[in-house]
């Protein structure tokens, strides 16, 4: 298990937003901005703390109970079944399994964050200290979004990057 979780962690290097602890979406129209500091995600719409290996709180309006285990990421986000599973490709970390009981499939990696998380898909790659693309939620598209991460994210064990990313991208 520790060398899936090194292997995980090698591959996860990914760009982060020079000396910030806020995650940061920024889209037409919106901005999602996350205080990021110790165990705990907190903003206006976020507010969640890590206790050993559950995630637990509120995001996007909705619970959130999340525990990873093993290459797992397993729970309920607003009532809805969260059952990820973590690996490693060639580009970075990647999502496979169900988010908010929506097949799911995400690559996150040091070239691109790109796939389904949920109800959105992301097509972003890097632009200087962010991620840049196109987001589409629903019948929704949005070019012109952008992904800030802070260092204390990108940073983290594998399964806590993911889980963290997961929360962030697939209710906003």
């Amino acid at each position: 298990m520790e060398a899936i979780l090194i292997a995980l962690l090698q591959a996860a290097t990914l760009v982060t937003g020079a000396q910030t602890d806020q995650f940061v979406v920024e889209a037409p129209g919106r901005v999602l901005t996350v205080k990021v500091q110790g165990n705990t995600l907190a903003g206006p719409d976020v507010q969640a703390s890590w206790s050993g290996t559950e995630l637990r709180g509120s995001a996007f309006d909705k619970p959130l109970d999340l525990k990873v285990n093993g290459d797992r990421i397993e729970g309920l986000i607003g009532g809805r079944q969260v059952n990820l599973r973590v690996g490693k490709s060639p580009e970075g970390l990647r999502l496979q399994g169900t988010f908010g009981g929506q097949l799911s499939d995400l690559t996150i990696g040091p070239s691109k964050i790109d796939g389904h998380l949920g109800r959105c898909g992301y097509t972003l790659v890097p632009q200087a200290s962010v991620y840049r693309g196109t987001r589409k939620c629903g019948l929704m598209i949005n070019a012109g979004v952008s992904v800030q991460i802070p260092a204390q994210i990108a940073q983290a064990e594998p399964l806590r990057l993911a889980a963290d990313m997961a929360v962030l991208l697939g209710g906003y």
